[in-house]
Formats: structure tokens, C-alpha cells, sequence
């Protein structure tokens, strides 16, 4: 499955200025007991993940994910909740933010076609009094895989 990744649909009721946009990411990494794992991920390099806008890629601040294996064998980080950047301008109405890998690390010897991050949540933080709201999904309702 190429270039899949994760959709949000959004609205917004007035127009919005200076907004920044987070995003709360983890990593899933092999690693060594006591040893560093980390993976950067941004709009390009080994580990790059698109971040768009309505279809437009985002030049975000790249996001070093990841921390020490407590343990042996797969180690998963924990959540932290990352800047991507600011500044965005989102008008009223309907919005798609979409995040899709890039690139084409095979990590893990070969298991993966490419990598990205665990995704908790995103979020925008804005000064203005407009809302942005969304209708959630909580099934898979489009029969993917």
C-alpha cells in the first residue's frame, strides 16, 4: 500500500490567523537495552513524512521522535507532543490535514516498505474566537486495510 497515511477532516467558522499546528508522536524502533533510539521525521530526508494542508505540503519543523530502550528487543517510545510549526492561516469552512510517509526506509531488515510516526493526536492552537470542529470516526468505515 503506498502512499497511505492518516486523513482528518475538519471545519472551521471564522477565519483563523497565527495558528500552530502539534502533533503528539511516538516510534517503534529495535534497539539494545540502555541504548538511543530516535528517528527524525519532516518534509524530507530518510524518514520523510508529508504533512499537507488542503493538499499543500506543510514546511514543518522536523520532529526528533523516539528516547532510550528500557528494554530488550522492540522498543516503543512514549508519546510527546511536538511543534510542527506556526503562523498557518486556516479560512472558514471545510479542511483536510493529511500525514503520509515518504520515504523508503525498509527498517527492521526489510519488514516495512517505509516508516512514520505513531500518531496520538494533532492539534491547532490559535488566539482568535473562531471553532474548529470535526465529525470523528470511529471505525473503519471505508472497509480500508
Amino acid at each position: 500500500m503506498e502512499n497511505e497515511g492518516l486523513t482528518f477532516e475538519f471545519y472551521v467558522t471564522e477565519d483563523l490567523s497565527n495558528v500552530s499546528l502539534y502533533a503528539n508522536w511516538a516510534v517503534e524502533l529495535a534497539g539494545e537495552s540502555g541504548e538511543e533510539n530516535y528517528m527524525t521525521f519532516g518534509p524530507d530526508g530518510e524518514n520523510a513524512y508529508e504533512v499537507a494542508l488542503d493538499g499543500e505540503a506543510l514546511d514543518y519543523t522536523p520532529a526528533k521522535v523516539g528516547g532510550e530502550d528500557e528494554g530488550s528487543g522492540q522498543y516503543k517510545s512514549g508519546f510527546h507532543e511536538y511543534k510542527l510549526m506556526s503562523g498557518l492561516s486556516l479560512s472558514a469552512g471545510k479542511h483536510t490535514l493529511t500525514l503520509t510517509p515518504r520515504n523508503e526506509n525498509d527498517a527492521f531488515g526489510g519488514m516495512l516498505t517505509s516508516v512514520a510516526p505513531m500518531t496520538d493526536y494533532v492539534r491547532f492552537e490559535y488566539a482568535d474566537s473562531g471553532k474548529i470542529y470535526w465529525h470523528p470516526v470511529y471505525d473503519n468505515l471505508d472497509g480500508k486495510r
